[in-house]
């Protein structure tokens, strides 16, 4: 019983910092911002890389976003 209640009491507390949260949210503000302008000027990020997108790129891009959704 005794390991029960210590599990309650951690899941009480907040896992981060509010100032963590804070920071993290502003991070991925900025990288929505980036992604959106990658997206805009016809790159995207493929296996880690930027890629300048062709119609080849993203009919691979298609294909492998469909398997990965099969999986």
């Amino acid at each position: 019983m005794k390991h029960k209640r210590r599990s309650l009491q951690k899941s009480a507390r907040a896992p981060f910092p509010k100032e963590t949260l804070e920071a993290l949210e502003q991070l991925g503000l900025v990288l929505r911002t980036i992604h959106l302008e990658m997206k805009r000027a016809g790159y995207a990020v493929i296996d880690g890389k930027p890629v300048k997108l062709t119609d080849k790129n993203e009919e691979s891009k298609k294909d492998s976003g469909a398997s990965a959704s099969r999986n």
